[in-house]
């Protein structure tokens, strides 16, 4: 291969914006060849569907997707797939590859699985993109050091949700995200909206060595899907309340007779949308919480 592969990894926890960043940055870069890698936490891929959607919906569907889930590809039970996926778009080669990660996933690794693999002279690895929940993260950092992991592993950090959150509250994230990674670029944003010509310009945080990763089959949360049934309106709509307190991430698409539903958490609450359907949907919830949740809402699903 002549040329190497801008690699641009997106990372931050579950709900942040990831997958709105990523087709933000698809349309910033449509004149390119791009390649998306998607990697999604739970057993049902939805961030994919996600994308294909969006692209759908312009009316471009030309960007090349691989998708990866059930769990986050720096853990040991991912890597092989991970290694797949890269070795794929090292044979389509194309201009920019994004790649984003499971919400639950620690980046640290990322430089040392390329070069125990023998790949790391086919990509030139651009940025790395943290996004975080301005309303969410400060309440789940003490129990979850995967996002520490994220804001350290970044060069940009998007503080997403900012105008949803304490302003008081934001100052002090601000200062924590600056004693984790005080070379990074911090700026806060709505609905990732940002100025995408300023990555040509990014200088990439140099980072003393490389941790090794958190992520490991003991270290997952739980995680279950809801598969599709017939419910009423009034119905599904209470269960998305009952377990709002519970989850850490929740999203995915639900009929209710002829009606068509995009559910998702944001920033602790889930929100539903009535959506046109397109090709290759796949239906059901992908929902993640702590391990002594999961009972609990397996309980309330199965009471409808």
């Amino acid at each position: 291969m002549d040329r190497k592969i801008d690699l641009v990894l997106l990372t931050g926890f579950l709900g942040s914006g990831k997958t709105t960043l990523l087709n933000r940055l698809l349309d910033f870069y449509a004149d390119r060849e791009i390649g998306i890698l998607v990697n999604d936490f739970g057993k049902l891929p939805v961030d994919g569907s996600l994308i294909r959607g969006e692209q759908e919906r312009k009316g471009d569907a030309t960007s090349r997707i691989f998708e990866i889930a059930n769990g986050s590809i720096f853990c040991s039970c991912l890597t092989a797939s991970f290694i797949l996926g890269l070795k794929y778009f090292i044979k389509e080669c194309p201009e920019i590859l994004f790649v984003e990660t499971s919400g639950l996933s620690d980046p640290s690794g990322l430089r040392r699985l390329l070069r125990e693999h023998k790949i790391f002279n086919h990509f030139r690895i651009k940025e790395t993109i943290c996004v975080l929940d301005a309303v969410r993260v400060p309440a789940l950092r003490s129990s979850l050091v995967v996002i520490d992991r994220q804001i350290e592993a970044a060069d940009l950090i998007l503080v997403n949700k900012a105008d949803l959150a304490d302003q008081s509250a934001m100052a002090v994230l601000h200062d924590d995200i600056r004693k984790i990674n005080p070379g990074a670029v911090v700026e806060n944003t709505s609905y990732c909206k940002f100025d995408f010509q300023k990555l040509d310009s990014l200088v990439p945080v140099i980072k003393n060595g490389e941790l090794q990763s958190c992520n490991s089959p003991d270290t997952r949360q739980a995680e279950t899907i809801l598969q599709q049934k017939e419910v009423e309106k009034d119905e599904l709509f209470t269960f998305l309340k009952a377990i709002e307190a519970f989850v850490l991430r929740f999203k995915g698409y639900f009929s209710v007779g002829e009606e068509l539903y995009f559910c998702t958490d944001n920033s602790g609450k889930i929100e539903s949308a009535l959506v046109e359907p397109f090709p290759g949907i796949r239906k059901g919830f992908s929902l993640i919480c702590f391990k002594e949740d999961l009972e609990e809402i397996i309980r309330i699903w199965n009471k409808l």
